[in-house]
């Protein structure tokens, strides 16, 4: 969703949309925040979707672990302040370099390494990180 948003504001700073943008009565940063509250309403629902699925279709086959409604509400709380973060930040930089999106990929890749879907046992994953959080008792 964040290379998503740096690509839309390349794309309206290339075609000089952007000049357009900044002289409404809102900022261009308001104007992104809405949009990322879209993104991320549209990514929550695709994550309980899922979830709702796996436990459909693989209770049993997997394993699975056991998410309740306030564990699922913690977790949609912690991604979107990450979420909020990584987007506000890629923003500020589309807006002061204007060309960020090799940087932002390569920030994704990496990403990717450390979560462990590119190699199953990394040092700390942001699944560790999260079960940090919800855990506590």
């Amino acid at each position: 969703m964040i290379l998503l948003a740096n690509e839309e504001l390349e794309f309206e700073i290339r075609t000089n949309q952007y000049t357009n943008i900044k002289t409404t009565r809102r900022t261009p940063m308001m104007i992104y925040i809405a949009r990322s509250t879209t993104y991320f309403i549209w990514s929550t629902l695709i994550f309980l979707i899922s979830i709702i699925l796996s436990h459909m279709f693989f209770n049993g086959k997997f394993f699975m672990p056991s998410l309740h409604l306030v564990d699922l509400i913690l977790m949609s709380i912690l991604n979107y302040a990450v979420f909020f973060v990584l987007y506000t930040m890629a923003i500020k930089l589309t807006e002061r370099f204007k060309r960020v999106s090799v940087l932002l990929n390569l920030f994704n890749t990496i990403m990717l390494f450390y979560s462990g879907l590119v190699f199953p046992a990394p040092l700390v994953s942001y699944a560790d990180v999260l079960d940090i959080f919800l855990n506590k008792k």
